[in-house]
Formats: C-alpha cells, sequence, structure tokens
C-alpha cells in the first residue's frame, strides 16, 4: 500500500491510499467549491 501525504493546512493532513493506482503521473487537486487549495503531482512507478 502506498500513503501520500497532502499537506494542506499546517494542522490537516489528508492521505491518499494510491495503491490501486496504475503506473503514470497524477494531478491531485484539493478544492473547496469553486476554490482551487492545493495542487499536487503524484508520480506512480511499478
Amino acid at each position: 500500500m502506498q500513503i501520500v501525504p497532502i499537506s494542506a493546512f499546517s494542522n490537516i493532513d489528508l492521505e491518499i491510499d494510491a495503491s490501486g493506482f496504475a503506473a503514470g503521473v497524477y494531478s491531485i487537486v484539493l478544492s473547496s467549491d469553486k476554490q482551487i487549495l492545493q495542487t499536487q503531482k503524484l508520480v506512480r512507478i511499478e
């Protein structure tokens, strides 16, 4: 299992289970309503 931490705010950590993702490059977008709060690139190699 691969867990990807995303630190969106200083007091909140989110984890995404990327174990089911195929190899490739993904963009993770954290948003609220219509506002983008953070983007992060995930590279899955396997």
